[in-house]
C-alpha cells in the first residue's frame, strides 16, 4: 500500500505536493469514491484524476518511456499513431513478468492487455498456480492490434505482429523489464518467446514449460499462449 500523494507522484503525474491539492479540490477519485487526504492505495485500485483513469506506477513508467527517444525515429513512430496503444500493467517490481504478443480486440476496447477469452484462461491459470493478477506485470511485445480486413465480413480480424511492428516495440520492452525487473519472465507464445530470447529459430513447441535462462539473466519460462486452449482444446491439458 502507497500514500496517494506518493502514488500520483510515481505515476509521472505531479509532485505529491501538487497531489494534495488536487485531493482537497475533488480532483481525485479511487475506486469511483473521492479520494481523501492521507488515505492508501495499491496498484489494484482505479485512481481517477479529473475523471481520466490513471495507469499504474509501474506502467506509467512504461508510457513516459514511450513518448521518449529510445532510438526510434519519428517517422517510425508516426507509422503508427492512430493505432490505439495498450501498455502493460501489474505490480511495480513484480517477481514475474509474463508477456504476450499483442492484444487483441477486447484488449483494444478495454485498453487494457489480456482480459478477453484469453485473458479468463490466463485468470483460471494463475488462480491454479495460486498467484493473483494484481501480484504480476502483465503486458504485450507488441503493443497495438494487428489486423487484417476479413474478405468475407470486411471487418478487423487479429493476424500474427510482422517483423517490422515486433522489431519498432522491442526497445520499449526491453525497457519495461528494466523498470520492472522481474526474477522470472513467462513468455506466452513464440513471438515473446523469439523477442526475448533473441533466437529467431526459438520454438513454443520445443521449450514450453522448459526452464531456462536469457543472456541478460532473467529466468525464462516459456508457456503456450492462452488464446491457443480456445482453438485447441488439448492443449489445457499441457497447460
Amino acid at each position: 500500500m502507497t500514500r496517494l500523494n506518493k502514488y500520483l507522484a510515481e505515476c509521472g503525474l505531479c509532485s505529491r505536493r501538487e497531489a494534495d491539492k488536487l485531493i482537497d479540490q475533488g480532483r481525485v477519485y479511487v475506486n469511483g469514491q473521492r479520494a481523501v487526504s492521507g488515505m492508501k492505495v495499491c496498484d489494484r485500485d482505479i485512481v481517477e484524476v479529473n475523471h481520466q483513469r490513471l495507469q499504474s506506477a509501474a506502467a506509467s513508467k512504461v508510457v513516459l518511456a514511450y513518448n521518449k527517444p529510445v532510438g526510434i525515429t519519428c517517422t517510425e513512430k508516426d507509422r503508427y499513431a492512430e493505432k490505439t496503444i495498450v501498455f502493460g500493467e501489474g505490480k511495480q517490481n513484480a517477481k514475474i513478468c509474463m508477456i504476450g504478443e499483442a492484444p487483441g480486440g477486447d484488449e483494444e476496447k478495454q485498453g487494457r492487455p489480456f482480459v478477453g477469452k484469453a485473458g479468463k484462461n490466463l485468470s483460471s491459470f494463475l488462480e491454479t498456480i495460486g498467484l493473483k493478477r494484481e501480484e504480476i506485470y502483465i503486458t504485450n511485445v507488441v503493443k497495438f492490434r494487428p489486423t487484417n480486413v476479413s474478405p468475407k465480413t470486411g471487418n478487423f480480424v487479429n493476424r500474427p505482429p510482422k517483423k517490422p511492428e515486433i522489431d519498432f516495440f522491442l526497445p520499449y520492452l526491453k525497457k519495461e523489464l528494466e523498470i520492472i525487473q522481474p526474477d522470472m519472465i513467462v513468455t506466452l507464445g513464440n513471438v515473446p518467446l523469439k523477442a526475448v530470447t533473441g533466437d529467431d529459430s526459438a520454438s513454443i513447441g520445443d521449450m514450453h514449460g522448459i526452464m531456462t535462462t536469457t543472456k541478460d539473466g532473467y529466468k525464462l519460462f516459456p508457456l503456450y499462449p492462452p488464446a491457443a486452449i480456445i482453438y485447441n482444446r488439448g492443449l489445457s491439458e499441457v497447460y
